[in-house]
């Protein structure tokens, strides 16, 4: 027996895909914080993951959350609460498969492990559930599971992550999962992996049923005078990473399989591809749409995630997927920064430590000509000639450019007018950094 006196500490898992999902969660979560002898301690994210088990199609996806309690009452007693609750809103157990307003199960119950007529502790499917398990690696990683003898975040990361290497084969892996009516996504990527990749995986994977990350370093994209060779490859910490994030599959071709010996066949994006990065980097959007199209051929995705970071380069994939009928959608995720300002890049572990400590004053000039355009200051040149005084004055970096231009051809404004993207490209010594905010003038 348990002895009624002393608190135990249990996890619940809460689950709704009847709309409105996130109320009836809330709702519920409220009601579990109203229980005699229950204190609430944590709780997770909201994840938004694909029915599991045998849903009618067309079934409303899941949002789910995972709390942590501490509770004097017995398992079988919190559970008869939890059903209580259940029952407020209209949920029938004997019902199985079927949407509900609010799911409410009992995961973990400190390291007990009971078996009885109605129920099981822990929860037999709770190692086995990706939304169970992103919940409980959240806030209790070092958690162990009683009858796998296991810690959360161990259980987590042996999850079934596949690293596949031939575009045939992760062609097939999509194809069948596309025809059980999941919903994949692609983060391409040319690995060392940062927070702004991060940041879409998680998007990815709570918008999609399964998430595929390429890691990729394409030649295509690199020019005669830039260090293919020098490019960080960390292969290994980019799928211990890709798979604490919930990355389902990491595609990794190698060259000679995405470039046969004479390749000979390109994309070029006319127009976008001209202007900012395009007029210094000769063929390098060529190499990007490429290499975008044929990912999408072997990862044939019902959408793309991409960072705002690389403007230039998400506004030409939006644009060659759209002129070329690739059945995808494109999602353009804002440009993560670190505390300072500075957008995160792969680029950044090459700057020496005088250059990380100015390289921030790059979205400070960004930050300065938004506020002369927002004061009204409509000449390019007037703004662009702020911005070289300010980089010259407070770092030692090289301006590669600095343009405002549409965001509907990236060609250059004047007056400043409309939606616009305020671009600029910097050397520190040999590192390239590039940054850019949006606006809409009006």
């Amino acid at each position: 027996m348990i002895d009624r006196s002393e608190k135990k500490k249990a996890f619940i898992a809460l689950g709704s895909n009847i709309s409105p999902r996130l109320k009836f969660i809330k709702e519920a979560l409220s009601q579990i914080e109203t229980l005699a002898g229950v204190s609430l301690l944590r709780q997770s994210s909201v994840y938004d993951t694909f029915p599991e088990g045998n849903f009618p199609p067309g079934s409303l996806r899941f949002l789910n959350k995972v709390v942590e309690v501490d509770t004097t009452l017995q398992p079988a007693t919190l559970l008869e609460k939890l059903d209580g609750i259940e029952k407020k809103f209209g949920r029938n157990r004997r019902k199985k498969n079927k949407s509900r307003q609010i799911d409410l199960d009992i995961l973990l119950f400190d390291d007990i492990i009971l078996k009885r007529r109605n129920f099981t502790i822990p929860h037999p499917r709770a190692h086995l559930r990706d939304f169970v398990l992103f919940g409980l690696n959240e806030i209790a990683p070092e958690v162990r599971h009683p009858v796998l003898n296991e810690r959360i975040c161990d259980i987590f990361d042996k999850r079934a992550m596949k690293i596949i290497r031939e575009p045939e084969e992760a062609r097939k892996i999509i194809e069948n999962l596309k025809s059980g009516k999941k919903k994949v996504s692609l983060i391409p990527t040319m690995g060392n992996l940062h927070n702004g990749h991060l940041s879409l995986i998680r998007k990815a994977r709570q918008e999609t049923d399964f998430v595929c990350v390429s890691i990729f370093v394409n030649p295509a994209q690199f020019g005669p005078k830039e260090d293919y060779s020098r490019y960080p490859r960390t292969f290994g910490d980019d799928i211990r990473i890709a798979r604490k994030e919930g990355a389902d599959l990491i595609f990794a071709p190698s060259a000679t399989r995405m470039y046969k010996s004479d390749h000979s066949t390109y994309i070029d994006v006319e127009t976008l591809s001209d202007s900012l990065c395009g007029a210094y980097r000769e063929g390098h959007f060529r190499g990007v749409a490429t290499i975008v199209a044929k990912l999408l051929y072997s990862i044939p995705a019902d959408m793309v995630y991409l960072g705002w970071k690389d403007a230039q380069q998400a506004f030409i994939i939006r644009r060659m997927v759209r002129d070329l009928n690739i059945p995808a959608g494109t999602r353009v995720l804002p440009t993560v920064r670190e505390r300072d300002g500075l957008a995160v890049s792969s680029r950044n572990s090459f700057l020496n430590g005088s250059e990380r400590k100015e390289a921030p004053r790059i979205y400070g000039s960004l930050c300065m000509a938004k506020k002369l355009i927002s004061g009204g200051e409509r000449n390019p040149a007037r703004v662009a000639a702020y911005v070289k005084r300010y980089i010259k004055r407070y770092t030692r970096a090289r301006i590669e450019y600095f343009s405002i231009v549409r965001t509907t051809d990236l060609k250059p404004v004047r007056p400043i007018k409309g939606k616009v993207l305020i671009a600029l490209a910097v050397f520190f010594g040999k590192t390239r950094l590039i940054d850019n905010i949006r606006m809409n003038v009006r």
